[in-house]
């Protein structure tokens, strides 16, 4: 094992690490602190005919998408070779796991976590809060991020782009080429 390899293998669970553990934080922040504070400011309820079903639902959908935005993010590591967080971004276009029907998996299920929430405490303020999420992300996503990920990755971005949506909906037919961006686009692991 050359020493190359060697501080590879130190510095994933190292990565790995510091994903969780600012996931943590994240996840505090954006699923406790800002809906209590979204539910208290608008305290209104969805509906007056509140019904245990959409508890239910609103619990499921919750942990489901929950899991989705948590396998993207373990995607960015192992694949990715970095993290959804500021200064260690992915060194790979991310394109398996979730990230094969959704550009931004952690970000639909983030959103998700929030709608389930609306939905388990029947709180019109975290629906809002969910809005503005979406609104702030899409406005990220094609300002910034986008444009960033082209110039990042270059083709391999482009034609995921056009073969995955941005958020969720039925992808369009995969490039069968087999030139070197489609072959990069199938072997290399995910962006946002």
């Amino acid at each position: 094992m050359n020493h190359e390899n060697a501080h590879q293998d130190h510095t994933k669970p190292d990565l790995a690490v510091r994903a969780h553990v600012r996931a943590g934080i994240a996840g505090i922040v954006l699923f406790g602190v800002l809906p209590l504070l979204s539910h208290r400011l608008v305290h209104r309820k969805l509906t007056q005919q509140f019904r245990g079903q959409f508890r239910v639902f609103g619990i499921l959908l919750g942990l489901a998408s929950g899991s989705i935005a948590y396998y993207s993010v373990l995607e960015f590591i192992r694949r990715g070779r970095g993290t959804p967080f500021v200064g260690e971004p992915p060194q790979d276009l991310v394109t398996s796991g979730p990230y094969r029907y959704t550009r931004n998996p952690q970000y639909v299920g983030n959103l998700g976590v929030m709608l389930g929430q609306a939905l388990t405490f029947n709180s019109l303020g975290i629906l809002l809060y969910a809005f503005v999420t979406w609104f702030l992300a899409e406005l990220f996503l094609v300002k910034w991020e986008e444009p960033h990920l082209t110039r990042q990755f270059g083709e391999a971005y482009v034609d995921y782009k056009r073969t995955v949506p941005r958020w969720v909906g039925r992808p369009a037919q995969r490039n069968t080429a087999s030139g070197p961006a489609s072959r990069s686009h199938e072997q290399t692991a995910a962006g946002t």
